[in-house]
């Protein structure tokens, strides 16, 4: 046995070698750290290029962008096995479009749980909050996240995502075809 081959693996399967799962997620975290710190120096610098400091507010902003960035690529991860036994065109594909989806989705998840804990004494449960405080909040946190990514996506931004599908595609989890 190979080091960082699975137990059932041998050299005998016509060279398809599968990682261990432990090492398998360690790339995977070494991959969705490097991506992080990317998407954190592309906001930065697409902030910063316009001539002024950044606010508070941006600060904050760039922080969830780059806690989003390093939970996608994990979860991106662990959804490439859903198209680990296709081509590499396919698995790129699947690996940008899961990308910006999840992406989206997580930092909108973030933006509620961040305005959450910061203004939590404004949202009492005596309230109402399903229409007068949390529920409206959350989803116009959700959408001006999205609404921000959207209107972000700079050339290099894209580059970025485009270059994490195809790291997925090339380095991401693989199975056996049957």
């Amino acid at each position: 046995m190979r080091f960082g081959l699975s137990p059932d693996q041998s050299d005998k399967d016509g060279g398809t070698h599968m990682l261990h799962p432990a090492i398998s997620w360690g790339l995977g975290g070494l991959f969705a750290a490097v991506f992080a710190i990317a998407v954190m120096a592309i906001l930065k610098g697409d902030y910063l290029a316009r001539g002024h400091a950044l606010s508070a507010q941006e600060n904050n902003t760039i922080t969830i962008c780059t806690i989003t960035a390093a939970l996608t690529f994990l979860i991106c991860w662990r959804l490439q096995t859903y198209a680990a036994a296709r081509n590499v065109i396919i698995r790129a594909a699947y690996g940008l479009a899961m990308l910006i989806i999840v992406f989206g989705a997580v930092g909108g998840v973030l933006v509620i749980v961040h305005n959450y804990v910061s203004y939590a004494p404004e949202f009492e449960a005596g309230k109402g909050l399903l229409f007068k405080g949390y529920y409206w909040e959350s989803v116009s946190g959700f959408y001006s996240f999205a609404l921000f990514m959207l209107s972000a996506l700079s050339p290099s931004l894209l580059a970025l995502f485009a270059a994490g599908g195809l790291t997925l595609a090339l380095a991401g989890p693989r199975r056996k075809v049957r």
